[in-house]
């Protein structure tokens, strides 16, 4: 399978690009792997007879730990640190983009993330990365996501029902019923009066969500402050600043917007 002159190895769970032959001199040389990052691997289930399996504790060589209940209060900090270094040094990343009690970490790593299943096939350089918030979503993270990227993808011209996460049906600020296409085609019509944007100063002030656990279905609402400047076909550089608002559910297995207020954008 060929990607921008590369051949793709694909194995369960990560990605390994190796570099295309050579048509010089060098074709014949052992190149070694290019890595693609960032690589997201995240599995939790048993040993295949197929494939040589092996838990994340012991891909990391078994590094010593103490049980939650029996370390002091005072050394968990500390001891987090150390076994996620201890990891990172073997090529496992665990990323952590909120912020969480030391103690909540600790339990999960050494209680769940040390004990997940996973290749034991290696390659210099080889990185394994996972997500802390894949395995316990936060959600007021994800809902700034959704908005981010509806926001840069705003930014850079490319919005589309394949690019922005929109629902079927759109409410507008007077209350109308709009199709997700026609939000898009609003979009796309004020987009073609600027041929650039560029982002000055982007910011939420607030986030918040309910959730439903029984039905796993939320509604969430997030705010901020957005500048942008905007390049006129006429010559003008034209300064777009004010409040947003987003109101989003969950559906799909994903938060989707249906209704925004947005400096720049106007039915």
């Amino acid at each position: 399978m060929g990607t921008n002159g590369k051949d793709q190895k694909r194995f369960r769970g990560f990605s390994i690009y190796f570099p295309a032959p050579n048509t010089d001199e060098e074709e014949n040389k052992l190149q070694e792997p290019v890595m693609e990052a960032p690589v997201i691997l995240i599995e939790k289930r048993k040993p295949s007879r197929e494939q040589d399996c092996c838990t994340i504790y012991e891909l990391i060589g078994a590094p010593s730990f103490r049980p939650l209940l029996s370390l002091p209060a005072s050394q968990i900090k500390t001891e987090l640190v150390r076994l996620l270094k201890a990891a990172s040094e073997q090529g496992v990343n665990l990323l952590i983009r909120g912020t969480y009690p030391p103690e909540t970490l600790y339990k999960f790593l050494t209680e769940e993330f040390f004990f997940l299943h996973t290749e034991s096939i290696r390659f210099p350089g080889m990185v394994r990365n996972y997500i802390y918030e894949d395995f316990y979503p936060n959600h007021v993270i994800s809902v700034q996501d959704t908005c981010t990227s509806f926001i840069m993808t705003w930014i850079d011209k490319k919005c589309t029902v394949f690019t922005v996460d929109l629902t079927e049906v759109f409410v507008t600020h007077r209350g109308l019923i709009r199709s997700q296409h026609e939000v898009i085609r609003r979009i796309q019509e004020i987009s073609k009066e600027y041929i650039s944007l560029t982002c000055d100063d982007f910011h939420f002030t607030h986030t918040s969500f309910n959730w439903d656990e029984e039905d796993d279905t939320g509604t969430a609402h997030t705010e901020g402050w957005l500048c942008y400047h905007g390049s006129k076909h006429c010559g003008r550089l034209e300064k777009i600043e004010g409040a947003f608002k987003f109101y989003l559910t969950y559906e799909n297995n994903r938060w989707e917007i249906f209704y925004f207020t947005f400096p720049g954008f106007s039915w």
